[in-house]
């Protein structure tokens, strides 16, 4: 596939055209990773919510207006994707925490003290 301008890397999108998944990947993965990566500073996690990102962008592809700034559509998944990992992983916290005897209530007092 050609070099392709956004306008055009957008209608490719919404064409399902093979290559174009991978363009807008190759384009905008390694941006969106230096902004995650200072939400989230675990390389891990920052590169799941990247592969995150591009499944949701993906699956969402019918959002993308040809107008949109396609870097603050995928950020805006990223965004999302980063608050879904954090709330989970305090979610995780509270069911350890759980599991060891302490209520949830215990267990945000005590850190408020």
């Amino acid at each position: 596939m050609k070099i392709l301008d956004n306008t055009q890397l957008v209608y490719a999108l919404h064409a399902r055209e093979k290559k174009s998944f991978s363009i807008l990947y190759d384009r905008y993965a390694p941006a969106l990773y230096a902004m995650v990566i200072k939400i989230v500073p675990d390389q891990d996690a920052a590169n799941d919510i990247i592969c995150q990102t591009f499944l949701k962008a993906y699956q969402n592809i019918s959002s993308l207006k040809k107008d949109d700034s396609i870097f603050c559509w995928l950020l805006k998944y990223a965004v999302l994707c980063s608050r879904g990992l954090c709330v989970e992983s305090e979610l995780n916290e509270l069911l350890v925490a759980a599991r060891r005897g302490r209520t949830a209530s215990k267990v945000i007092v005590s850190e408020m003290v």
